[in-house]
């Protein structure tokens, strides 16, 4: 893989970049989050993003919180806390969860936001959407996304 890395061209680095970026950069998930809520009628009324690692912490410090994730999120831990991606990748791809509410839009809005959700350039894996009411909303998502560490 390294090898074949080298022989990339920079604008298939930026490609790779987007698509698995080396930093956990807040802003501009803010910023794209924010961009696709806009392009589909919605208002992102709240955005929280944890590294997976604090909230893990977090959890194991105070495991009878009632805000503690639950479901996929924990499901992929292995018996030393570990998700299944961070031992694959030795460490190297790290996780971030989002939290955020939309308001705004209606169902066909809804349906075209997680459209563009799954076919934007950076990996999101969404694993908890709850809504008011599909003509109202307001919508909560819970998903994931990952960045690589050298």
């Amino acid at each position: 893989m390294r090898v074949n890395y080298k022989s990339f061209t920079q604008d298939k680095i930026d490609e790779l970049a987007r698509i698995l970026p080396r930093e956990e950069d807040f802003p501009g998930l803010f910023v794209q989050m924010q961009k696709i809520a806009e392009e589909n009628n919605f208002i992102l009324d709240s955005l929280d993003i944890v590294p997976v690692d604090a909230q893990r912490n977090r959890e194991r410090e105070n495991p009878d919180n009632e805000n503690n994730a639950q479901g996929e999120g924990n499901a992929q831990n292995s018996a030393n806390g570990k998700s299944a991606i961070a031992e694959i990748s030795g460490g190297r791809i790290k996780e971030l969860n989002l939290s955020f509410s939309i308001t705004g839009g209606n169902y066909e809005d809804f349906k075209k936001f997680l459209s563009d959700i799954e076919k934007n350039m950076r990996i999101f894996d969404i694993f908890d959407i709850r809504f008011g009411s599909v003509q109202e909303g307001p919508f909560f998502f819970n998903m994931r996304t990952y960045y690589l560490v050298f």
